[in-house]
């Protein structure tokens, strides 16, 4: 079902558009079943001119709902010099163009989600520094002065951060790896997370929208793991304001560290 989405998309993205050359240097070619491009129609016409390609290299441009012999592209085709016929066989042509339309539109799909795909994984990241800072205070609540008559208290409220800690891990990888199972407990931890207001009511509002909305459905499908699969080369780049916040954030964690070492230490 989660497959018919991802088709349908495609399919009304291919509508929206036409299927003439928009961008003169918006052309790719399939040589030796591999994607090369953009070309403009005067590169590819010297490319025929060298032989390295020929009227039946398979081209796509954006608009077009598949790749197509460059034999029917007549602006290129007709003012090129006369090339032998193709050395491939039409079995092959026909596999390389099943091939190529499935790429191209993995390719669509992928950059339609990525930043969706990036914020679940930021989520990950969220759950990630949660779990360091339980551990934190499991490990300040260990070292510190409890009062004798709640000295029983101590190894309880020490487990149950544990496992609050150990959650946390476990939710945070799930959602760094786009785990479809993620979906069932995230939910419920961002339910109850709503009662923190007003920041985290804010958050896993968010949080909510992210795992629910129809991009959410399509990142946490197992069809989209096969996507990313075939789209290594597509990279959500993470702005620098993030990158900062990061460290920020990482210096503030080890800050906490040394200052309940020290406290500990005092103490001791």
């Amino acid at each position: 079902m989660v497959d018919l989405v991802l088709r349908l998309e495609v399919a009304m993205r291919h509508r929206q558009t036409t299927c003439t050359l928009r961008m003169p240097d918006q052309t790719w070619i399939a040589v030796n079943q591999e994607q090369k491009g953009p070309f403009s129609a005067d590169e590819l016409r010297a490319k025929m001119a060298a032989a390295e390609i020929n009227g039946l290299t398979l081209y796509w441009q954006e608009g077009m709902s598949g790749w197509r012999e460059l034999r029917e592209w007549q602006e290129v085709f007709s003012s090129a010099p006369a090339q032998a016929a193709a050395t491939t066989t039409p079995t092959f042509r026909a596999s390389a163009a099943k091939s190529f339309s499935s790429r191209s539109d993995d390719v669509i799909i992928r950059e339609e989600h990525i930043k969706h795909e990036a914020a679940l994984r930021s989520v990950g990241t969220l759950y990630y520094i949660g779990g360091v800072l339980i551990v934190f205070a499991c490990v300040a609540a260990f070292t510190g002065r409890v009062p004798e008559k709640n000295a029983h208290l101590g190894p309880v409220v020490q487990t149950i951060m544990a496992a609050f800690a150990v959650i946390a891990f476990v939710m945070g990888r799930m959602f760094r790896k786009l785990t479809p199972s993620v979906k069932v407990p995230g939910t419920v931890m961002a339910v109850i997370g709503l009662i923190n207001f007003p920041i985290g009511t804010l958050i896993n509002a968010y949080i909510l929208y992210l795992i629910h909305s129809a991009k959410g459905k399509v990142v946490l499908s197992p069809e989209y793991k096969d996507i990313i699969a075939a789209t290594p080369q597509i990279k959500y780049k993470t702005s620098i304001i993030v990158k900062i916040c990061v460290v920020l954030l990482i210096l503030m964690l080890l800050l906490a560290v040394v200052g309940t070492a020290i406290s500990g230490y005092r103490k001791g």
